[in-house]
């Protein structure tokens, strides 16, 4: 998997797409891991429909995501063209969801080390929801049983800031109006994910009638990383305080979107409530990027206290 990553991030950052893309596939390792791949993929499809097919309807079994897809498509058998396309889809959860909680997970360290009052509100959310009356950290089933407001609010705004896809893709079902141009129904559309959340610039006139979806600027400006821009007046977290897109939406959304959250509630509680992340000299603590199909800081370094 780490060879067919690497490969996909260099024909996406090279100059010639297409000719990247012939160069590596004449590659005898990438060949061999692709196989590898495929080999994989068509045996975990087969398994699942063997459970299908054993189960009748029994739900006491242990449920995934391919299992429930067949399923629910009645697929008890399905063609060479149709396993394909199943594996193709798979492969793009393994792609997309392989190294983006990692990714999201380095700019929230970052974030946290050099904004200090959004660390010590968010430790203290975190000590004032799970209690400091028990003795250890708190459990899985406690963080995710948990609503606590301004850790939600602090992930988003990692995700409003990171944007860990760069792009999204989309195709018009209809004719429509983007920025005052009219796009014909059919048209493949190149969603820029980073930029449009956080840069006043982009803020045009067009599309005047959804000013209630924007961002409310008089809080703080969009590039400034400001957890409180997801709180409601009564405290309580608005998912869709402002336009952001980290895992897409819609059928073709992130797939994994509820586990990347997850994870992330996870780490980021049981760091916060083992360490203190002192601010670093300016220097260890760029911003800069490394960009591909998935966005990582160049610089990552913590001082754990």
């Amino acid at each position: 998997m780490e060879i067919l990553l690497q490969c996909l991030n260099w024909v996406t950052t090279s100059i010639s797409v297409r000719l990247s893309k012939w160069v590596i596939g004449q590659l005898s390792y990438f060949r061999r891991a692709q196989a590898a791949v495929t080999n994989i993929l068509n045996y975990e499809i087969n398994a699942a429909l063997v459970r299908i097919q054993s189960q009748n309807g029994d739900q006491r079994h242990p449920r995934c995501g391919l299992q429930e897809v067949l399923k629910r498509n009645s697929m008890f058998y399905i063609d060479s063209s149709t396993q394909g396309q199943i594996r193709d889809e798979l492969f793009q959860f393994l792609i997309f969801g392989h190294e983006t909680t990692s990714a999201g997970l380095g700019w929230a360290l970052k974030h946290l080390a050099d904004n200090q009052a959004v660390q010590a509100r968010l430790r203290s959310a975190l000590v004032d929801a799970f209690g400091l009356d028990k003795p250890g950290l708190p459990t899985a089933s406690d963080i995710a049983s948990t609503d606590v407001p301004y850790l939600n609010a602090f992930i988003a705004e990692v995700l409003r800031v990171l944007y860990p896809g760069p792009v999204a893709f989309r195709e018009t079902i209809t004719r429509c109006q983007i920025l005052g141009v009219n796009i014909p129904a059919g048209t493949p559309v190149l969603l820029v994910t980073g930029g449009p959340s956080h840069l006043q610039e982009y803020y045009t006139e067009y599309g005047s009638e959804r000013k209630s979806k924007r961002w409310d600027t008089n809080l703080a400006p969009l590039d400034q990383f400001v957890p409180e821009r997801w709180i409601r007046s009564d405290g309580t977290f608005n998912a869709i305080a402002g336009p952001s897109l980290p895992f897409s939406t819609g059928a073709r959304g992130c797939f994994g979107r509820k586990i990347a959250l997850l994870e992330m509630k996870f780490m980021i509680s049981m760091l916060l409530l083992s360490f203190e992340f002192p601010e670093l000299e300016s220097r260890l603590s760029t911003y800069g990027s490394t960009d591909a199909q998935i966005r990582r800081p160049t610089q990552c370094y913590v001082q754990p206290m």
